[in-house]
């Protein structure tokens, strides 16, 4: 009996612990609809945590239309100044590629139409707070908001 129950203990222990792993790992779901708008203007994570963020377009009106993405900068990135890059940028889905804006890129997403979904995982920076914005065209003016990455 005594063996038994030190078992039990050691397996109870050890499931704890791999829950506690894997409540590390974030994921974050938002939403953009046919009205230019995001339904998370502000994200939260921990540096170091992997974080999937997945997008799900809940509109009609297909990507050429009305497309979306998730892109998080680093901090301090000019949002204007970077979303005026992305206009011209129709043939990478509105994703600029000088070497400037891909460097300020932390991670994104594709570009997807109404009714579509897509993802994006990566490990949070170093703390800070991280603009992401939506970069079709005339977008990130609605689609914008801030992901904050706290200390451990």
């Amino acid at each position: 009996m005594h063996s038994t129950m030190k078992h039990i203990l050691t397996l109870a222990l050890s499931l704890v612990g791999a829950s506690a792993l894997a409540a590390d790992d974030l994921t974050i779901e938002i939403t953009g609809n046919d009205q230019m708008q995001y339904d998370k203007k502000a994200l939260e994570a921990v540096a170091g945590q992997e974080v999937t963020i997945k997008l799900k377009h809940i509109g009609k009106l297909p990507k050429a239309a009305m497309g979306h993405n998730v892109v998080i900068l680093k901090p301090g990135t000019p949002l204007p100044a970077f979303a005026m890059k992305c206009a011209p940028a129709a043939a990478t889905d509105y994703i600029p590629q000088d070497a400037e804006s891909k460097a300020a890129i932390v991670a994104q997403t594709k570009m997807i139409g109404g009714g579509e979904s897509t993802s994006v995982t990566f490990t949070a920076p170093e703390p800070g707070a991280y603009p992401y914005l939506c970069t079709f065209p005339g977008h990130f003016g609605l689609m914008q908001g801030v992901l904050t990455v706290k200390a451990k």
